[in-house]
């Protein structure tokens, strides 16, 4: 994710209101981008409608989105004043040297490859600004502030072979040997215009775009999110004239019509396998489900998704609304203190979310790191990524005996006799693994699904297919107690007494689970006494509840441990003094 303000603020992304010696056309500006999405089409004409769709009320698929605003600034329609105030061209086309709109990051989502032919995506985040109003001088008007407004331009990498993407891997990781500056943004633009200006025939306008989405709000609480498509569900590829039009986001039903209905839990029911795998994220709802309208208009953040009357964690996640409340509060890029909600001031870098930087002392930015060396460094095209059940809320910690699943990506002809194994972070690929699963032959992406160990330490998956000779390995996956599961007892209490626990689990803990109260020294089958939780009350992504356990009579030293139904020991607290 590149945010340094050597390429940012360059003139090769600089828009003519933020310099006025810059041509406003270089290769990682608002024109130049726009431009390689408009096809045949006056990039300004297109502009103008691409704004359009923004200020003005849109009915998609029957449902309401209302035009860009920002609230902090009194509800003011910021996408029209925008249009309002844009210069214009003498023949009254917009400038677009002259776009209100300021980079904020160019961004590589490699790790969003679905199979070996193809790497993913390529992303440019401007925000909207607010000017002064053009006075037809030709001076260039003043920026007044940011306006709360994202736009994210998202770009399939054009498809290919393995070694193909072997060596566009490579480049960006070059990147980062190169100091900031011009060979630096040359280096950068040259992989960047391996996607903008690439063609293709059998996509909407020629372009490799796959959506654009567009941040709004005022503040983190009210974050909203809409996406576009070239000629929306249906484009017309008999004509290079396809316009942006708004579509319903990935994954996201209508929230008020559709919260805790029977068809959204049918809708579920359907996809379970896209939920346990994560792809549905990247899948467009149906326009239609069960004979009703059924994609929304808009992604909301204080959406909370219910199904079967209880808190639905993992489709809570596949949602866009959903996902970014969870991970960032809002964008993950562009938030700004001194600027606005999404924006920057020039001059200063945008700030990444903590979900990028540091999501539970490990970020996101690592992750995808990792899978971009995955494809640099592999000779078989394959990658192997083990992550826990969703609500372990972090991809690479879980809890004993959790779900482990694994996603691993090769090419067909290479599956058979491939296998997957488990193993200790630290034994070699010639020791007993702890667990293995044979791979079929029938998709490049597969999901497997797998038992954690019940033993807290650092695990790994490796992938062994005949034909290489070493492994391919995941990153370090860590078991460890007192992640999601806990147990708060007293600091101490009285023999012979009642005492009561707090505890928490996921939500999809069973009521069989166990609450026990040990000698430090006891096996987990030999409690002083214990209980089994229940169903617990729910609060978001958890379970609380209380656990009254029986204290033996005498003065002695005891801890609290849950232990899930399986056996596992998931939980233990710190040492209660009986007296």
């Amino acid at each position: 994710m590149v945010v340094d303000t050597s390429v940012v603020d360059s003139p090769a992304a600089a828009s003519r209101i933020d310099d006025a010696s810059a041509t406003g056309t270089g290769p990682f500006s608002f024109a130049h981008v726009i431009a390689s999405i408009a096809g045949d089409q006056n990039p300004s004409v297109f502009t103008e409608q691409f704004m359009n769709q923004l200020a003005q009320r849109q009915i998609v698929n029957g449902f309401v989105s209302e035009p860009t605003l920002n609230l902090v600034q009194g509800g003011e329609n910021e996408a029209q004043v925008a249009l309002d105030n844009w210069c214009r061209l003498p023949n009254g086309n917009l400038d677009l040297t002259r776009a209100p709109f300021r980079l904020q990051a160019v961004v590589n989502r490699a790790d969003l490859r679905q199979s070996t032919n193809e790497l993913g995506e390529l992303r440019f985040v401007f925000a909207l600004l607010k000017t002064e109003a053009c006075d037809g001088s030709g001076a260039i008007p003043q920026v007044l502030r940011g306006t709360g407004v994202g736009v994210i331009f998202e770009f399939a990498q054009p498809t290919g072979f393995c070694k193909q993407h072997r060596t566009t891997a490579n480049a960006w990781l070059q990147l980062s040997q190169l100091p900031f500056g011009p060979t630096y943004n040359t280096a950068l633009a040259q992989l960047t215009e391996q996607v903008l200006a690439s063609r293709s025939a059998a996509r909407p306008n020629g372009s490799q775009l796959n959506q654009v989405r567009i941040d709004t709000g005022a503040s983190p609480s009210q974050w909203t999110l809409r996406e576009l498509k070239l000629g929306g569900r249906t484009p017309n590829l008999t004509t290079a004239m396809n316009p942006l039009v708004l579509v319903s986001p990935a994954a996201t039903p209508d929230f008020a019509t559709f919260n805790n209905s029977p068809q959204l839990e049918h809708y579920v029911q359907a996809h379970e396998q896209d939920l346990i795998s994560g792809t549905l994220m990247l899948q467009a709802v149906p326009d239609v489900f069960e004979n009703q309208a059924f994609g929304g208009a808009t992604s909301n953040i204080l959406d909370r998704w219910q199904v079967g009357g209880v808190d639905n964690t993992p489709f809570n996640f596949m949602t866009c609304g959903g996902c970014h409340s969870h991970q960032a509060f809002g964008p993950h890029v562009g938030q700004s203190n001194s600027f606005a909600l999404l924006g920057r001031a020039l001059g200063e870098r945008a700030r990444l979310s903590n979900f990028m930087l540091d999501f539970d002392g490990r970020g996101e930015l690592p992750r995808r790191a990792t899978v971009l060396q995955t494809i640099a460094s592999s000779t078989l095209c394959a990658s192997v990524q083990a992550f826990g059940v969703v609500s372990s809320n972090a991809p690479d910690i879980l809890s004993p005996q959790d779900s482990l699943r694994v996603l691993t990506l090769a090419q067909t002809s290479s599956r058979s006799g491939t296998v997957l194994k488990l193993y200790r972070t630290e034994d070699p690929d010639s020791a007993t693994p702890l667990a293995t699963a044979q791979l079929g032959t029938s998709n490049t992406l597969v999901m497997t699904t797998m038992q954690a160990p019940a033993e807290p330490g650092s695990y790994q998956l490796r992938l062994f297919a005949p034909e290489q000779r070493s492994s391919t390995r995941s990153r370090p996956v860590t078991v460890e107690l007192n992640h999601v599961y806990s147990v708060q007892p007293p600091f101490s209490a009285a023999g012979g007494q009642p005492m009561t626990v707090f505890w928490q689990a996921p939500s999809d803990h069973s009521p069989s689970d166990t609450i026990g109260l040990y000698l430090p020294s006891a096996p987990d089958s030999a409690p002083a006494s214990s209980v089994v939780t229940g169903p617990g009350v729910i609060s978001g992504p958890a379970m609380f509840g209380t656990a009254v356990l029986a204290v033996p009579p005498g003065a002695g030293q005891y801890e609290v441990r849950y232990i899930r139904a399986s056996g596992a020991r998931v939980a233990v607290s710190s040492v209660v003094f009986v007296f």
